[in-house]
Parts: C-alpha cells; sequence; structure tokens
C-alpha cells in the first residue's frame, strides 16, 4: 500500500492551509433597483400621506363646527330660559307669619289706644272749658281786683328786699376783700407777687398800701392807734444772707424761730424772713406784738 492511498483514508493527514472559494453571492453580480421605480414609490408614499392629512382636516372643521354649533344652541336656551321664566316667589317662614300676624294686631291695638287716648283728652278738655266757665261766672270782680293789687304789691316788696339783700351782700364782700385788692393794686405797680396775710391781730386792719419799685408797704392799726407796717421786697437773698446783711448789723438780740419751712429771724416785736424770693420784714413798737403773732403772721403768708 502506497503513501497516498494511506493519505486518503486518514483524515488528519487532510492539508489545512489549502484556501476554499466562499459561496456567499457577490454584489456586483446583484441587479442595482430602478430609478423609476423608487420615484413611483415615494410619490406614492407622499400622496398617501398627503390623503390621510386632507382626511385629518375634514374632521377637525367638522367636529369644531358641531362644537360651536352646540354652543350656540345652550346660549339660545339659557336666554331663552331666563327671558321667558317667572321668578317663583320665596317662601314664607312659618315665624315670618306668625310675627307679621302679632305686628299687624299691635298696630291696630296702638291705633285704637290713639283713639281713645284722643277722645278721653277731648273730653277731660271739654270738662275743664266748663267748669272754667262756672268759676268765671261766680267770682266777685271787685274781689279779683283786689287780690291781683295784693299780689303785685308782694311782688314789689319781695323785689326790694332782695335788692337790698344783694346791696349788703356785694358791700360785705367788697369789705372783706378790699384789703386783698388794694394788695393786689400796689403790687401791679410794684412790679412784685404781693400778698396779705390771712392772719391778722383782732385789734389791727388795713390802714395804708404804699408801693414802691419792687416793694409794697402795709400799714396796720388799732383802735388804740397802735401800728406796725409789714413789707414785701423783691430780693436774690437767702436766709443765711438775710442773718449776715440784715439782722447782725440792725439787732443786737434777735431769736430764730423755724416754722413750716421758714426761717425767722425775731428780735422784741420786729421779725424778718424770706419765702419765695420775697423778704418780709416787720416793724413793730417794743414788746407790742407776740412771737406768737409773728409766726402766725409769717404762716399765713
Amino acid at each position: 500500500m502506497n503513501q497516498s492511498s494511506a493519505n486518503q483514508h486518514h483524515p488528519s493527514s487532510v492539508d489545512h492551509n489549502k484556501t476554499q472559494r466562499s459561496s456567499t453571492l457577490n454584489r456586483k453580480y446583484v441587479k442595482r433597483p430602478n430609478s423609476k421605480v423608487i420615484q413611483s414609490i415615494a410619490k406614492r408614499r407622499a400622496e398617501d400621506l398627503k390623503r390621510r392629512q386632507a382626511i385629518a382636516d375634514r374632521i377637525n372643521r367638522e367636529k369644531l363646527a358641531a362644537f360651536k354649533k352646540k354652543d350656540t344652541n345652550v346660549a339660545v336656551k339659557k336666554v331663552k330660559k331666563v327671558d321667558n321664566d317667572p321668578v317663583a316667589p320665596a317662601p314664607v317662614h312659618p315665624y315670618q307669619k306668625v310675627a307679621k300676624t302679632r305686628a299687624a294686631q299691635k298696630n291696630i291695638t296702638k291705633e285704637q289706644a290713639s283713639a281713645k287716648e284722643l277722645k278721653d283728652q277731648a273730653i277731660k278738655k271739654a270738662l275743664r272749658s266748663v267748669a272754667t266757665a262756672e268759676q268765671n261766672e261766680t267770682k266777685n270782680p271787685i274781689a279779683d281786683i283786689t287780690a291781683k293789687r295784693k299780689f303785685t304789691a308782694k311782688n314789689i316788696v319781695f323785689a326790694l328786699s332782695a335788692t337790698v339783700v344783694i346791696v349788703f351782700a356785694i358791700g360785705y364782700f367788697i369789705k372783706i376783700n378790699m384789703p386783698n385788692i388794694s394788695v393786689q393794686v400796689a403790687a401791679m405797680q410794684a412790679g412784685i407777687e404781693g400778698k396779705y396775710p390771712t392772719y391778722i391781730p383782732k385789734e389791727f386792719s388795713l390802714k395804708e398800701t404804699r408801693s414802691e419799685t419792687n416793694k409794697i408797704t402795709l400799714v396796720f392799726s388799732s383802735n388804740n392807734d397802735h401800728t406796725f407796717e409789714l413789707t414785701e421786697e423783691k430780693t436774690f437773698w437767702d436766709s443765711t444772707t438775710l442773718l449776715n446783711n440784715y439782722v447782725k448789723k440792725n439787732w443786737e438780740d434777735y431769736s430764730t424761730i423755724r416754722e413750716q419751712g421758714l426761717t425767722i429771724y425775731v428780735s422784741d416785736s420786729n421779725a424778718a424772713w424770706i419765702n419765695n424770693g420775697i423778704v418780709y420784714k416787720i416793724n413793730a413798737a417794743e414788746n407790742f406784738l407776740t412771737k406768737q403773732q409773728i409766726r402766725s403772721i409769717a404762716t399765713s403768708l
């Protein structure tokens, strides 16, 4: 057996490096499509798309027309319903019926009462007229004239009495307030805020008022011809300055009284103190005013 036959029977002896030819169809042998066919297909597709678009447009127009027609019909129906249908009256609540009935009864009662009152008033007026006429017939004219004269005289006496009382009251008021008025006038002339003491010893009264620039002097006298002076003068001193510049220079012996925030320097019946920018001085005869009287005068200003 030769070597060639051995290779035929044994597959392992096949030569694998040998190239085999492909059985796939070669494209250069495939027939190219015709351009007329392609154009025909494209044209047919375009016509088909155009026809579908036309059908869609027609359907949309029909739907829009139907919708507009429906809205118009609804609006017409609504207008007709508003114009033709009458408005039904609102039902009346039972409570409202009862309230109206009671109000009507009250009005009737009031009208009846008013008519009755008018009738009663007319009857009373007629009765009063009759009674007045009867009284006028039974009256004595002379007695009426006498009564009128007596009434007029009483009025005159009462008016005169009232006038006299008023005049005396005004005079008493002026008498009481005349010293205060005089002091206020003098203070206005002097340009200071003058005061009249609310306490004056019983036997004294205001006799004279004198005014100077920034100073007034009140002169008080008694039935025994005793007098003392109260001066009020504007100053910038205080109690210490008053002590050093006036008290120590004019009085050898003095005492100090402190009352209601005031510092009062006293020497026999003379005194001096300061209150609200005004220096007050009392000048009197020796041992004529007591310390208690001086204290009362100072605290009353």
